[in-house]
């Protein structure tokens, strides 16, 4: 097992799209990501390379000056899921079988989970959560497409103080599409799976030992489903329709309310359901109106109606004779200042990205009808190792603007009201990365808003 310690190239740029920040983790060609957020806030992505055979890597964020570090690579295995334990140190499962675990003493281990059952049977899918022990549990479909139509059984192996266990979740006739498993707080296991061809969507909890199934809708539900718990407890669930939309079902006493997020689509895929800090969901989604290109999308519920924005173009190209599409997975996680952290693959495969937005701090509150792009900002010198210098904000005499500035984590660190004369920021910041953004209020209302970014570097000694 090789342990290496390297920086993924030089640092890589960010750009700043709409709410989000985005950047490239790794310009080689991949296919399939995870992704999971430590206690400080910091990003760590598995993902697969599919050069050499394909492999999958392990890396960590570097807040200070965007770099990814790279931490564990595995050869012989793809689409990494990945989840970090209450210590921060990250548990792995491949899509081989291979759970993977860094411990206290920073020393890698694996062990093959999943066995072979027969001649004809495939692996399809897997879905890591850790328990309140942090002992994981997986959940994984074998498919037989020599038994028709399409056999199918969903298995939950599951590891205590004792050892390995299995049992059978469901056993489904028509085949079982991607699946997707949480545990709550009192470590009861809920899991969301779909029927082929998209017949119906179901969800699944264990409660003392036996699986409790029902069926969430009828056909035509769809596929790739995503299950999140709410502030209660309760199950919410996401996944692509068979007519290219995109659907989300949370359950109350009622049964099970179905709401339809995004539709008109010639295609929607593999949706990534979060339940933010407001108690409400966020879906980030794949989405084409066309068979030449895709985007990824980004829906949120503010408590009143549902919203959608772009967060990247071109993302994928749905085409019917070669579905990329079908290559190209992500993940997303919210932190604890209820920012939005989403992994996922560019271009057919050809990169990784990761993007960064829609928290308190970085969510832009401005109203499109009062965005002005003429405002002016200037920093001098950029980079700097003491202060830098604002200026050229193009205000009017007596007009103030708020001048506030951002680390890499969106969190406020200095603010300010400046007007005509130049004025000096940053004096008393560590070394680092940061965004200075400046918007101008009249009568009440943000009327020009502008972002820079400035590096302040380390003095020389």
């Amino acid at each position: 097992m090789r342990k290496s310690l390297m920086f993924l190239g030089i640092l890589y740029p960010l750009i700043c799209s709409g709410d989000w920040w985005i950047t490239t983790v790794d310009s080689h060609s991949v296919g399939g990501s995870s992704i999971a957020i430590d206690s400080s806030g910091i990003p760590h992505i598995a993902y697969t390379r599919c050069d050499a055979g394909g492999f999958f890597k392990y890396v960590s964020g570097n807040p200070i000056d965007s770099s990814w570090t790279l931490e564990f690579t595995h050869d012989s295995s793809s689409f990494p899921n990945l989840k970090l334990d209450s210590k921060g140190l990250p548990h792995i499962i491949s899509e081989n079988g291979w759970y993977i675990w860094k411990d206290t003493n920073d020393i890698w281990s694996k062990e093959k989970v999943r066995y072979e059952i027969g001649s004809g049977w495939y692996y399809h899918g897997h879905s890591l959560v850790l328990d309140t022990n942090d002992y994981p549990h997986i959940l994984g479909v074998y498919r037989n497409f020599d038994l028709p139509p399409d056999y199918a059984f969903l298995f939950h192996w599951y590891k205590d103080s004792i050892g390995w266990h299995t049992d059978t979740v469901d056993t489904v006739s028509n085949g079982i599409d991607n699946i997707s498993i949480v545990i709550d707080n009192e470590n009861v296991i809920h899991i969301a799976y779909p029927s082929l061809p998209g017949n119906y969507l179901c969800y699944a909890k264990k409660i003392d030992g036996v699986w409790d199934k029902e069926v969430v809708e009828l056909y035509p539900a769809g596929y790739r489903p995503w299950i999140a718990l709410d502030a209660y407890g309760r199950p919410c669930i996401t996944w692509k329709t068979n007519g290219g939309g995109l659907k989300f079902a949370r359950k109350n006493d009622k049964g099970w309310e179905i709401e339809m997020i995004d539709t008109a689509g010639y295609y929607v895929h593999n949706p990534v359901l979060c339940i933010g800090k407001d108690n409400n969901p966020r879906i980030a989604y794949l989405f084409a109106r066309t068979h030449s290109n895709g985007d990824l999308k980004y829906a949120w519920f503010d408590g009143a109606s549902w919203n959608t924005t772009t967060i990247d173009t071109n993302v994928f190209s749905p085409t019917k004779s070669k579905p990329k599409i079908h290559y190209t997975f992500m993940g997303m996680e919210i932190d604890k200042d209820g920012i939005s952290h989403i992994c996922y693959d560019y271009q057919k495969g050809a990169f990784e990205k990761y993007a960064k937005g829609h928290g308190p701090h970085i969510g832009v509150e401005e109203s499109e009808e009062f965005r002005v792009k003429s405002l002016e900002l200037k920093v001098y010198p950029n980079p700097f190792t003491t202060g830098v210098r604002v200026k050229g904000l193009g205000v009017s005499e007596g007009q103030k603007v708020n001048l506030k500035i951002y680390d890499m984590m969106g969190r406020l660190v200095e603010e300010t009201n400046v007007g005509l004369e130049d004025c000096k920021i940053g004096e008393s910041l560590p070394a680092g990365i940061y965004f200075v953004k400046v918007q101008e209020f009249k009568s009440s209302k943000v009327q020009r808003f502008k972002v820079v970014k400035i590096i302040k570097m380390g003095r020389v000694r």
